[in-house]
């Protein structure tokens, strides 16, 4: 799978979180997050589901984020 990291973090903001809000929601550290949006290590399956109700995104966005087209 391809990550679209920046469009992830634009998500985030535009959402008006911080990373340190999404990292607990994820269960994770901020260090660890950071880590998965910048591509060094990969997001688990039941993250990505976590990261899709917590932003509230749509099929499109999931899709471009998420799914390389």
């Amino acid at each position: 799978m391809n990550y679209k990291y920046q469009s992830l973090k634009n998500k985030i903001k535009e959402k008006g979180y911080i990373l340190e809000y999404i990292a607990t929601q994820l269960g994770i550290s901020p260090i660890t997050l950071n880590s998965k949006i910048k591509g060094t290590c990969p997001f688990k399956l039941p993250e990505i589901y976590k990261l899709i109700d917590v932003l509230d995104l749509k099929k499109e966005e999931i899709l471009n984020i998420f799914f390389e087209k």
